[in-house]
């Protein structure tokens, strides 16, 4: 509880690196088939700059503003370089991120979406920031565990019963606490991998599920 700024910047960093690989799987899956134009522009130009911006963000006093880092912890010499690689990953962004629409007008108009809203940096620093539920349930499992232990001293005080209430209190409150951290920490979790997570790579398929619909491969008809 006196050093959540540690668990953080820890729960950061795993989005971070969860998110990056979803785009290295769908990086992979897109040059296997042979889709090198999608390959480029959706991931790699992606992988570039949130690179950059990362690199942006911790060679300035932003970094430490955030708590994301107690000191600047790459060079400012770095920051004009970022700043034209993010240039030129917006503009390639921005040009062809929807380069199947026929109008130039409204390819860059949603380039400019694509950018910031649709699956751009606005959705990516969502997803990076989602996974900081994963510091809050840990708070939240210790604070409760806190103040049970706290009530539980108190009865401690009560005349005769109180070794009882002291025993009740302690193991009722901690297992209620364990079990409902625990139903919370899969919840979450798991919403981090189909949100935050599948949605980087993952196309489904496959047959619809219909078990109450009845459906013949072979149909044979009687002549009466």
């Amino acid at each position: 509880m006196k050093s959540y700024f540690v668990f953080f910047r820890l729960a950061i960093l795993l989005g971070a690196v969860q998110v990056f690989w979803g785009l290295f799987i769908k990086m992979y899956e897109n040059i296997k088939n042979k889709h090198y134009a999608d390959a480029f522009i959706e991931e790699i130009i992606w992988i570039t700059l949130l690179s950059s911006l990362a690199v942006l963000l911790f060679a300035t006093d932003l970094c430490i503003q955030v708590n994301l880092s107690p000191m600047k912890l790459i060079p400012e010499s770095f920051i004009f370089p970022s700043l034209l690689i993010v240039l030129a990953c917006s503009l390639i962004i921005i040009f062809f991120g929807a380069r199947k629409e026929k109008s130039w007008f409204f390819r860059l108009i949603i380039g400019v979406l694509r950018l910031f809203i649709l699956g751009g940096i606005f959705s990516y620093m969502g997803d990076f920031l989602s996974y900081i539920r994963l510091m809050a349930l840990g708070l939240v499992t210790a604070g409760i565990a806190g103040a049970i232990n706290e009530i539980a001293r108190m009865t401690l005080g009560i005349p005769v019963v109180g070794v009882i209430l002291f025993i009740i209190v302690l193991i009722g409150g901690h297992l209620f606490n364990i079990g409902i951290n625990t139903l919370g920490g899969f919840v979450h979790t798991l919403r981090l991998q189909y949100v935050e997570f599948f949605q980087k790579f993952f196309t489904g398929g496959g047959i619809p599920f219909n078990p109450l619909r009845k459906a013949e491969k072979y149909v044979v008809v009687k002549q009466v």
